[in-house]
């Protein structure tokens, strides 16, 4: 830590006139001024509630997002805290009325370790800088809504955040802009209910940490040029409305990295991007139909690390799928599996593992291919960006071990009690709870149970993909 030097000790007094305390004054008066607005404010609702927004007594949230009576002076970068509860609204969507600022995003969170719940949707129209955290949105109503309709939309890119929600039976969820700069360390199942509903439709600039399973659509389609996907946990897009064609992400160029990709046989195209610009897919675990296709032109496509698994008939299971090789390209370091063989696309011509690096020389010089196999059992995990001592898992148990060692120590440490849930039925509660005794924990992969579908009749409840693949959260003690 720098050191930092005293004040020069004063050594004779010194007279100061009327006119310098005035300036002193002034100037002491404007230090004041100018500091007051960095202190954000915290604001308080509940349901039903009718108060003042303190923490006593709290207001409605209604009139928080409209901004009126005592919610009128909540500014950029203050905080509205919503206690337990569940959260609707009469005339159904709710519509954001007032700004936050850049750098200075209006935050709405759950009281911690409360439970609040929201179910309505929220429209932006042009309203920008919020933030929400910690939410649980649901929406009863889902069975009434149209196709391709978003749970939140708005009419701009906006700068929008979502950290640590769980939405789950909703439609679609981010349409228009409201995606917006980050989407983060969310969990999501069952959104939409037609073939058309995605989570995120067109537009955010990061979707990272996330864990989506059963959505009825895409999980992303279109994103934005220069996206980042990062961490990401997502299995069974189309399964409840019996689609087998649908991909888990249909993307422009950006960075696609560190997903675990699991789809059911004869259900899943996994990655999907369309041309534009600069592509990077790394060290992705995907098992799917056809895992990885990219439609280009690219400037630049680098592919490597990755590992593929297709688990369907060699006649329709494609690894790499490529429809044009424009720009440069780096393919390498991948490794290759399949239940039959190892095939590609190029330029619509099929090729087997040694045809497709002697078409394009360079590529793959270090990959292996192993047709026949499934790939290596494999664990991921991955720390919560904005909660510490809490994580994502997903783990490939081809093996199909009743339980699987796990090593927690870059979340937790000893002596630390922890919880672990399943994703697949994330509100069923804890499936483990302990305490973290070394480096690792045990994982129990069988018999683990699924979440009924709710509000949406139509939609076919999904079996759990254990014990082949699971996806978890881990936290120390309950969720913030």
């Amino acid at each position: 830590m720098p050191s930092i030097d005293p004040p020069t000790p004063v050594k004779h007094p010194v007279l100061i006139n009327r006119h310098q305390r005035f300036r002193s004054g002034l100037a002491i008066q404007f230090l004041l001024c100018s500091i007051q607005p960095l202190f954000a404010a915290d604001y308080y609702v509940s349901p039903a509630a009718s108060g003042n927004g303190t923490l006593k007594d709290p207001g409605s949230l209604a009139t928080a997002m409209a901004h009126t009576g005592w919610a009128a002076a909540i500014a950029p970068g203050d905080t509205v805290y919503l206690r337990a509860g569940t959260y609707t609204n009469g005339t159904d969507i709710m519509y954001m009325n007032f700004n936050g600022a850049k750098d200075k995003l209006v935050t709405w969170r759950n009281y911690p370790k409360e439970r609040a719940i929201i179910n309505h949707p929220i429209y932006f129209k042009s309203r920008d800088y919020h933030r929400f955290r910690g939410l649980e949105f649901l929406d009863t109503n889902k069975k009434m809504r149209p196709e391709a309709i978003g749970y939140f939309d708005s009419n701009i890119m906006g700068h929008y955040e979502w950290i640590n929600c769980i939405i789950h039976d909703t439609p679609g969820v981010w349409t228009g802009g409201s995606g917006g700069s980050l989407i983060s360390g969310c969990i999501i199942w069952y959104a939409g209910k037609h073939l058309r509903d995605h989570i995120v439709y067109p537009h955010t600039l990061s979707f990272s940490g996330n864990i989506v399973g059963w959505t009825s659509g895409n999980g992303i389609e279109l994103g934005t040029d220069g996206i980042q996907i990062r961490s990401n946990i997502m299995w069974g897009g189309g399964v409840t409305v019996k689609e087998t064609t649908r991909e888990m992400l249909v993307v422009f160029p950006g960075v696609v990295d560190k997903n675990c990709l699991f789809g059911p046989v004869n259900r899943q195209v996994a990655i999907h991007v369309q041309g534009g610009g600069a592509l990077v897919v790394t060290n992705n675990i995907v098992c799917a139909d056809a895992p990885l296709t990219l439609a280009g032109p690219f400037s630049t496509a680098t592919v490597t690390g990755n590992t593929l698994y297709s688990p369907v008939n060699a006649t329709k299971g494609l690894m790499l799928s490529r429809n044009n090789d424009a720009g440069k390209w780096t393919v390498n370091d991948n490794a290759y599996y399949a239940r039959g063989d190892v095939l590609f696309m190029n330029l619509s011509k099929g090729l087997d593992f040694a045809t497709w690096k002697s078409s394009n020389p360079g590529y793959d010089k270090s990959s292996t291919a192993s047709p026949s196999k499934t790939p290596p059992d494999s664990v991921s995990v991955f720390p919560n960006a904005h909660e510490s001592k809490r994580a994502h898992i997903a783990i490939y148990n081809w093996t199909q071990a009743p339980n699987v060692t796990v090593d927690v120590s870059g979340v937790l440490a000893v002596g630390d009690k922890y919880e672990l849930y399943s994703a697949q039925d994330f509100l069923a509660g804890p499936i483990k709870t302990g305490v973290v005794s070394g480096k690792t924990i045990s994982v129990p992969m069988a018999n683990l149970t699924v979440a009924p579908v709710l509000y949406c009749p139509t939609l076919t409840q999904p079996k759990s993909t254990s014990p082949n693949f699971g996806a978890f959260v881990l936290t120390c003690g309950t969720l913030d």
